[in-house]
């Protein structure tokens, strides 16, 4: 009997494991596909010269790279934004996101 329960435990595990590693490639490749529809959709709001500046950035520091791109998307969804985006309107949008990202302390002297 105890053989026969280990047996049903690790099955039991085993079926656990596979669910859970399916449920995660779910979960990456709805993340691809959502990635490439942002990056679809940036494609068609820069400019090519804007656009290669923003690859620019993805090669430096890819997580600024994707903030940027949910950023134009709320933009153009907010209709603030029209297509295409050239590059000395983006590089100004660029220099506002920095600076809102930048905080400076301040000190008082004693």
């Amino acid at each position: 009997m105890d053989e026969l329960e280990a047996l049903r435990r690790k099955k039991m595990q085993e079926y656990s494991a596979m669910q859970n590693t399916h449920a995660q490639m779910e979960q990456a490749q709805r993340a691809e596909a959502m990635a490439f529809e942002i990056k679809k959709a940036v494609s068609g709001i820069l400019s090519k010269d804007a656009l290669s500046r923003l690859s620019n950035i993805r090669a430096m520091r890819p997580e600024m790279a994707q903030q940027v791109e949910i950023y134009l998307m709320e933009m153009y969804q907010a209709r603030q934004i029209k297509p295409p985006l050239s590059d000395a309107a983006f590089k100004g949008m660029l220099d506002k996101l920095i600076l809102k990202k930048e905080t400076k302390i301040v000190r008082k002297p004693k």
